[in-house]
C-alpha cells in the first residue's frame, strides 16, 4: 500500500531497532513490525509525520511502498510495516495534495493538523512557513513566502474543489488571504471580500 514518511536532511530516521539510513528506490525489509516498538513506520496521512518531521525546510518527505507485515495503529493513520520502499520525494506543494488526497479518499475521516509549520483546520488556515490548508463552507488560507498553501471547497458536506499552490511572491503573495469558488478560481480576499480586480485563476493542481 502507498503511504508516506518523513526523514531528517541525511535521510535517517529512527525505527524499532535504531537508526536507519534510506536510499531512494530501495527495498527494506525486517523480520517484525509493531507500531511504536518495530518495524518500518510511515502513514496514510502524511501530517501524522509532521509530529516527528516538521515541514520546515530542514526534512524530508516520501510517497513510500509499504508491504509485508503490517500493524495499525488506533487513534491515528501510522503503520508499522516488514517492508518498506522510498518512491518519491514530495515538495511542499505535493504534499498539500497528497494530504488533500487523502481528504477526498476518507472524507469522514479526522484530518484537522496543527503543530510547528503546519495548519490544516476548517474554513481558515495560516502558517509563516510549511504548509496551511483550510476546508469548509468559505475556506481561506494564507502563508510565508515558499510556503504551500491548500483550498479545500465543501458544499452540503461534500468536497466539490481543491487547488494547491505555492506563495512563490509573483502571481501567490505572501501573508495574503486566499479563497476558492466552485469553479476552481482563486481569489484574494481584502477585508473579507472578494476582490475580483485582484483574482488570480490556477490551472487544476
Amino acid at each position: 500500500m502507498q503511504a508516506y514518511k518523513g526523514f531528517n536532511r541525511e535521510l535517517k530516521c529512527t525505527c524499532g531497532q535504531g537508526v536507519y539510513a534510506y536510499e531512494p528506490g530501495k527495498t527494506y525489509k525486517e523480520t517484525k513490525s509493531k507500531t511504536k516498538s518495530a518495524g518500518f513506520h510511515c502513514a496514510e496521512y502524511l501530517p501524522d509525520c509532521f509530529k516527528f518531521y516538521a515541514p520546515d525546510g530542514n526534512n524530508r518527505f516520501f510517497l513510500v511502498e509499504a508491504g509485508g507485515s503490517m500493524d495499525e495503529e488506533e487513534g491515528d493513520s501510522k503503520i508499522a510495516c516488514t517492508e518498506i520502499t522510498l518512491v518519491k520525494e514530495l515538495n511542499l506543494k505535493q504534499m498539500v495534495i497528497a494530504c488533500m488526497i487523502y481528504m477526498v479518499k476518507h472524507p469522514q475521516r479526522s484530518w484537522k493538523a496543527s503543530g510547528y509549520c503546519y495548519k490544516i483546520d476548517t474554513d481558515k488556515a495560516e502558517t509563516g512557513r510549511g504548509i496551511a490548508i483550510a476546508r469548509g463552507k468559505n475556506p481561506r488560507a494564507r502563508g510565508g513566502t515558499g510556503s504551500a498553501i491548500g483550498l479545500v471547497l465543501e458544499k452540503n458536506g461534500q468536497i466539490i474543489e481543491a487547488r494547491a499552490f505555492e506563495v512563490d511572491g509573483k502571481q501567490i503573495l505572501p501573508d495574503t488571504w486566499y479563497t476558492i469558488t466552485k469553479e476552481g478560481e482563486i481569489y484574494e480576499i481584502q477585508d473579507n471580500r472578494r476582490n475580483s480586480s485582484q483574482k488570480t485563476k490556477k490551472k487544476p493542481a
